[in-house]
């Protein structure tokens, strides 16, 4: 009867951890968290790649998580938004990410250390390689041998417990899985969310995405609006800048007050964005109509 009392954003990117915590502003009542989304951003695979120390990436890990008011990190398709860019359409967890010379692998187990090493307290959230393919159980046991003993929490797993059984190449393995999971103290999960009706899938497997759409009920994708966000995100700060207390002793009056001008300017930095996706609707209205009265005749 009480319904949630805590939710986590699990996947906030660094560059709109502002915006992120904006909403969660607007959300009463309940506990709210995020975890920090790494392991495809070019700053993390470069210093991979150039040999960087473990120091360096750990000092990297803990400016991210402190700057952006983190719960711990999320790690989705380690490699794979890297390797999408490179027309690769598939990733497995020994794959080698082009020009990073990478592997998925490598790149998760990098991150588990530094959570370790700088005890945060939620061990690496970790979105696994071939989410929903059939046999993805293998990718699944073997990300959980490749964690070497370290805590690992693994996301929606029930999308990683398919094998190639029956006549139609799909099945379960949830039985093997279990039994994985049950032999490793050190991994937890989550069963994650089925929607038995019509839903939107929201992302940034990019991977999964693209090769889900075709078997989409309406072939439809919302593209990488990141670019307009950020120049949202630039117009916002400079307003901001503007309402920013200046001189010593600004104290914590001044932040409140400044915290609701920047949640104001938020919005009337986002009023353009609206007034778009209204008239897009306007727009599509009359298309959908079409569309039903067209099957009706069928």
């Amino acid at each position: 009867q009480m319904g949630f009392t805590t939710v986590v954003e699990p996947a906030m990117a660094p560059h709109h951890a502002l915006q992120t915590h904006l909403e969660f502003n607007d959300v009463p009542i309940i506990d709210k968290g995020a975890l920090t989304v790494l392991g495809n951003d070019d700053f993390l695979l470069g210093m991979l790649r150039d040999g960087e120390t473990d120091g360096a990436i750990n000092d990297y890990v803990a400016q991210t998580v402190e700057n952006t008011r983190s719960l711990g990190l999320k790690c989705i398709n380690p490699g794979g938004v890297e390797a999408f860019k490179e027309n690769m359409r598939a990733f497995g967890l020994d794959d080698v990410v082009p020009f990073y010379g990478l592997t998925s692998c490598q790149i998760f187990q990098s991150l588990q250390k530094s959570t370790q090493a700088l005890g945060i307290a939620h061990p690496l959230h970790l979105h696994m390689n071939n989410l929903g393919l059939a046999g993805n159980i293998d990718t699944a046991l073997a990300t959980i041998d490749a964690a070497q003993g370290l805590p690992l929490h693994l996301a929606h797993v029930q999308f990683y417990a398919y094998g190639k059984e029956g006549k139609n190449g799909f099945s379960s393995a949830g039985a093997l899985f279990a039994e994985k999971i049950n032999a490793n103290p050190n991994v937890s999960v989550d069963v994650g969310q089925v929607m038995f009706s019509d839903t939107v899938t929201i992302s940034s497997d990019v991977l999964k995405q693209f090769n889900s759409l075709p078997g989409a009920s309406e072939r439809r994708t919302v593209h990488d609006l990141s670019g307009a966000l950020r120049a949202a995100d630039e117009r916002r700060s400079s307003r901001a800048a503007s309402c920013a207390p200046s001189g010593r002793g600004a104290g914590a009056h001044h932040a409140a007050v400044d915290f609701a001008r920047i949640h104001a300017l938020r919005n009337r930095a986002d009023e353009p964005l609206r007034r778009r996706q209204a008239l897009w609707l306007c727009r599509s209205r009359p298309a959908q109509s079409r569309r039903r009265r067209r099957h009706r005749r069928l």
